[in-house]
C-alpha cells in the first residue's frame, strides 16, 4: 500500500476548506499539489490517479468516521466528492459551530421536506422559503403562544419540553442560518426559491435520511401483518442512487423512480417505453421534487400533527396512501363544514 504522505495530507486540507469539489476541480487541485511537490517534474494527473489517491485517505481516516465519498448530481450529472462524516449517531450533533437552535430548525427542515412535503400524490422533498422560514420556532413553543394567545395556563410548563434549547430562532436569525446551511452545502436553494438537499447533504445523510423515515413493518405491532413498509427516501432504478429531483412511474403505487439524465438514457436503451417494474407506458409526466408542488395538500396542524400522524400510522399500520386519503377527506368535511357556517 502507497504510504500516506504530504500530497494525501494537502488533498485532506482542501476538502476541508471546500467540503465539496466536482471532477474536475478535484483534478485542479491534485495537479496543483504534484506542481508544489515536483515543479521540474510534474506528474501525470487523471481522475483515476485522484481516486487511488482518495482510497488511500480514506484508509486513514476509516478509525475517525469520515470518509471521502462521491455521488453524482442529480440533474446534470456532474460527479462530486465531498468529505463526509459517515458516523449515522454523530452527523447532525457534530456540526458543533452551530447552535442547538440551528440544528434543531435543520432537523424541522428535513421533517418539511421528507415527511410533509413527501406525500403518495407528491414527493416534493424540498421545501419553499416562506415555508423554510416559519419553521424558525419551536413547534411546542408555538404551540404555547397559541394557548396563551387563548387564555390558556399550560404556556410555561409546554415551552420547557420544546425541541431544541430555547423558544428557536428569529426569522433573521433562520435567513442567515438558511443563508449558512447553502455556503456550507448542506442545502441547495433553486431559481423558485425551494431548498433541497445538496450533494453533499445527500451523501452525508443518506443512512440517517434512511433510519428516520423509512418506517420497517412490524407485525408484532401492526393490525396487518401483510402491511408493506413506508419507503419515503428512494433509489433511481437506473444509477442506485438516491432521488429527490426527477421522475416516477404513472401508477402511484409503483416504486420505480429515475433521475431526468437516467430516464433519458434509459429509455434510449429500452425503446418500449414502459416501467421497468410495473410495464405501464412511462410517460414523464408525473415528477419528484420541487414541480410536483402544485400537487401538494397542505396539513393542518404544523409539525406537532405531523410527528402525532407518522407514529400513530406506524402504530396501526395504516398505509402512506390510506392515511392521506384520511386526511384529504377530513380536510373535504372541514371546507363543508365552514360553508355551512
Amino acid at each position: 500500500m502507497e504510504e500516506y504522505n504530504d500530497t494525501h495530507r494537502a488533498l485532506v486540507q482542501a476538502f476541508l476548506a471546500r467540503s465539496s469539489m466536482t471532477g474536475e476541480e478535484l483534478l485542479g487541485v491534485v495537479t496543483a499539489i504534484h506542481g508544489v511537490e515536483n515543479p521540474e517534474e510534474p506528474t501525470e494527473t487523471t481522475l483515476e490517479v485522484c481516486k487511488l489517491l482518495i482510497s488511500r485517505i480514506n484508509t486513514a481516516l476509516a478509525p475517525f468516521d469520515f470518509e471521502i465519498r462521491s455521488t453524482r448530481d442529480q440533474i446534470t450529472r456532474t460527479e462530486i466528492f465531498a468529505f463526509v462524516n459517515i458516523n449515522p449517531d454523530t452527523i447532525i450533533q457534530g456540526a458543533t459551530h452551530h447552535s442547538a437552535d440551528e440544528i434543531a430548525f435543520f432537523r424541522r427542515l428535513l421533517d418539511a421536506m421528507f415527511e410533509t412535503n413527501n406525500q403518495y400524490k407528491a414527493e416534493v422533498m424540498a421545501v419553499s422559503s416562506n415555508e423554510a422560514l416559519n419553521l424558525n420556532k419551536n413547534p411546542r413553543v408555538q404551540a404555547t403562544q397559541a394557548t396563551q394567545a387563548d387564555g390558556g395556563e399550560d404556556g410555561e410548563q409546554t415551552a420547557q419540553t420544546g425541541e431544541g434549547q430555547g423558544p428557536g430562532l428569529t426569522m433573521k436569525q433562520a435567513q442567515e442560518a438558511l443563508e449558512m446551511f447553502v455556503d456550507e452545502e448542506w442545502l441547495r436553494k433553486s431559481r423558485g426559491g425551494w431548498y433541497t438537499l445538496a450533494p453533499r447533504g445527500l451523501l452525508e445523510l443518506s443512512y440517517y435520511l434512511q433510519q428516520t423515515y423509512n418506517d420497517e413493518a412490524d407485525p408484532e405491532e401492526s393490525e396487518d401483518p401483510d402491511t408493506p413498509p413506508i419507503k419515503r427516501i428512494k433509489d433511481c432504478f437506473a444509477c442506485r442512487e438516491m432521488i429527490t429531483v426527477g421522475q416516477r412511474c404513472d401508477k402511484l403505487d409503483c416504486p420505480i423512480r429515475l433521475h431526468d439524465p437516467c430516464a433519458a438514457s434509459f429509455f434510449k436503451v429500452n425503446k418500449n417505453g414502459k416501467c421497468p417494474g410495473c410495464k405501464v407506458p412511462w410517460t414523464g409526466k408525473e415528477l419528484v421534487g420541487e414541480k410536483a408542488a402544485a400537487k401538494l395538500k397542505r396539513r393542518a396542524g404544523g409539525a406537532d400533527r405531523m410527528r402525532s400522524t407518522q407514529s400513530n400510522r406506524r402504530q396501526s399500520g395504516v398505509s402512506r396512501r390510506d392515511s392521506e386519503d384520511e386526511e384529504e377527506e377530513e380536510e373535504e368535511t372541514t371546507m363543508v363544514n365552514d360553508d355551512e357556517d
